[in-house]
C-alpha cells in the first residue's frame, strides 16, 4: 500500500511541476508576479527525485528496497510542502 501511494504522491508531484510551468510562463508573458526560477526548478528536482525513487520502489524486488524508495518519495513530497506550500 505504501509503494502505490508514494506513486500517487510522485505522479502529483510531477502534475504540480507542468501546472507551475505553466503558470511561470503566464506570469512572464503577462508581465505580472508568479513564481519564480528558483521555486520551479525546486519543483523539477523534487519531481525528479520522487520519480526516479518510485521507479525503483516499483522494479526492486524483496520487501526492504521498494519500502526505503517510498519512504524516500514520502520525505521529498513532504520538503516540497513544508518548504514552498505550507512555509
Amino acid at each position: 500500500m505504501l509503494v502505490g501511494v508514494a506513486g500517487a504522491l510522485a505522479g502529483g508531484l510531477l502534475v504540480l511541476v507542468v501546472a507551475l510551468l505553466g503558470v511561470w510562463a503566464y506570469s512572464a508573458y503577462r508581465g505580472v508576479p508568479g513564481p519564480g526560477f528558483g521555486v520551479l526548478a525546486g519543483h523539477l528536482a523534487a519531481a525528479a527525485g520522487a520519480v526516479g525513487l518510485q521507479r525503483l520502489a516499483d522494479r526492486r524486488a524483496g520487501r526492504v528496497s521498494p519500502v526505503v524508495a517510498a519512504a524516500g518519495v514520502l520525505g521529498i513530497f513532504t520538503l516540497v510542502c513544508c518548504t514552498y506550500w505550507w512555509a
